[in-house]
């Protein structure tokens, strides 16, 4: 497989992946890159063709949408035959035996490996401190694998880092923890979606908020509640676990249809 991209002023184009302590020397590239592809820059590919073709079949261009899903098909079975490790593991890139949470959070996003392998992956990342981990720039996507599988709970101990930042001071969201600043990097940001959305799973279910789903992600917490800002106007959501059982309620504007 050919090589694309590589080290950020090296290479005709930057392999930035995350700014993971063991990337730092090859600029946020996983250093797997300086031998060959990188398998994370496939699975990305692979994820941006699912959604494009979801948005084609919106459009109603079902041709456009059977075409690129038929390359993420092709990829998918690439990466699966030439960057699978011993381990059941995919790897940093083809036959080099290093492997990241990164790799393993978008296999599961994109259905590339089945949901029982792709947990089982995800959670050795979790509890094994060998593998890379994602850090600010990919928690968003790890926290949707971490909702696919059922396993949000885990997110308390990333949310340290969010944490840090209002011990630090800081008065905008920090690019990367090994240099922690106030910046106003969109990746930094991921709270302004999590709370309304998943811990309070307010959600459009058409476009133009025409719909909203309800579906509150309890994780680690016991309780939550909060108003949430539409197109249609206030959402306002409170939930608890009360003796065991998950109870809600909520209020939403008049005539607006809600999906459970």
């Amino acid at each position: 497989m050919e090589k694309i991209g590589g080290v950020n002023m090296e290479a005709r184009f930057w392999s930035f992946i995350d700014w993971a302590d063991e990337w730092n020397d090859t600029s946020g590239m996983p250093d797997a890159g300086l031998k060959g592809p990188l398998t994370m820059e496939t699975l990305l590919y692979i994820y941006g063709l699912q959604h494009a073709g979801c948005l084609a079949d919106f459009l109603g261009r079902s041709e456009e949408a059977k075409l690129y899903r038929g390359r993420a098909k092709t990829a998918q079975t690439a990466v699966l035959e030439y960057c699978k490790g011993e381990n059941g593991m995919l790897q940093d890139g083809p036959g080099i035996d290093k492997y990241s949470q990164h790799c393993q959070v978008f296999a599961l996003l994109t259905d590339t490996v089945d949901m029982e392998t792709g947990k089982k992956n995800l959670l050795k990342t979790i509890k094994e401190t060998c593998y890379t981990q994602c850090t600010v720039a990919m928690r968003f996507y790890l926290f949707r694998a971490l909702e696919k599988t059922g396993l949000y709970a885990y997110t308390d101990q990333y949310w340290d880092t969010w944490r840090n930042m209002v011990k630090m001071h800081c008065t905008t969201c920090v690019e990367s923890v090994a240099y922690a600043r106030s910046e106003c990097h969109a990746w930094g940001s991921l709270i302004l979606y999590e709370l309304p959305s998943i811990t309070l799973g307010v959600r459009p279910a058409a476009p133009g908020y025409k719909k909203v789903r309800i579906a509150s992600v309890t994780g680690y917490l016991t309780n939550a509640s909060g108003v949430v800002k539409t197109p249609a106007g206030d959402i306002r959501v409170a939930w608890k676990i009360e003796n065991g059982a998950f109870k809600i309620d909520y209020e939403v504007p008049q005539n607006l249809e809600v999906v459970r």
